[in-house]
């Protein structure tokens, strides 16, 4: 993909939360935020490439944390009761 002034990149969008957007940023440090497009423009010509790797470990990440969550509720419904892991679940988010 590339800007109308033909450099070589592509576009990221991704979700806007502060902590990710830090991630993104610390990866990509020479990505620039497009207004019009609303979505990071990053420069280069494996920019496809880098963005499909980095959206694949975010991802990884997530996962982990997922697992660590459940597991976190499945221990509370051990120890604490149904009633109060579902307390503690809706706290977690």
């Amino acid at each position: 993909m590339t800007t109308e002034h033909m450099k070589p990149g592509a576009q990221a969008q991704v979700e806007f939360d502060r902590m990710t957007v830090e991630r993104f940023r610390e990866t990509f440090p020479k990505a620039r935020w497009d207004d019009v497009a609303k979505a990071w423009w990053v420069p280069g010509k494996t920019a496809d490439r880098r963005i499909a790797r980095w959206r694949a470990l975010e991802q990884t990440k997530a996962d982990i944390y997922a697992d660590a969550k459940f597991s976190a509720c499945r221990f509370c419904r051990q120890r604490f009761g149904l009633a109060v892991a579902i307390k503690l679940a809706f706290h977690w988010r």
